[in-house]
């Protein structure tokens, strides 16, 4: 972030200033312009988050409504990498009776990237009565709220999706 306001800075500074005007003319010149870059940055972060946050809660929506086949279209190609492990998510979200996300929080920002994201959520899961009888019960789904650690990563078109989930950071 610094790094963009230095260089903002730098072109505006070298770019629309009259030189007739004196140094802290400038500097306040800059400054009101630099303010309204970075307000037009915030926005721009406010927008793109809950757009990454949409796609958590889409693909939850998706596995609710029964329609897995998209939720796992919307994995990463590393973690559906093979027919096999795409049935298996498929067989473990078929045992999904209902979902509901209770709450996402956006997590260790400080590995975030342009193209990499993770978010702590917390969700609402009833299992179906047969989900007891697979080789982990449950599926690993325990008591309420479940808390799953979900990266998202954009894929080459530029859309997010999701790149893992796990029990825990």
């Amino acid at each position: 972030m610094k790094k963009i306001l230095v260089i903002i800075s730098f072109g505006l500074l070298f770019s629309g200033c009259n030189v007739s005007l004196k140094k802290e003319e400038v500097v306040d010149q800059v400054k009101e312009e630099n303010k309204v870059a970075l307000t037009e940055i915030e926005e721009e972060s406010e927008v793109s988050q809950i757009r990454e946050e949409d796609v958590i809660n889409i693909f939850w929506e998706l596995i609710n409504e029964k329609r897995i086949p998209e939720a796992i279209e919307m994995m990463s190609p590393k973690m559906v990498y093979s027919e096999g492990v795409s049935q298996a998510y498929g067989v473990q979200f078929n045992q999904i009776d209902s979902v509901r996300v209770l709450e996402i929080e956006p997590y260790f920002r400080e590995s975030w990237n342009s193209s990499f994201e993770e978010y702590k959520v917390s969700l609402e899961v009833k299992m179906k009565e047969s989900a007891l009888e697979a080789v982990i019960p449950n599926y690993g789904w325990g008591e309420n709220p479940n808390v799953r650690f979900i990266s998202l990563s954009l894929n080459e078109e530029g859309r997010w999706q999701i790149g893992e989930i796990a029990t825990g950071p």
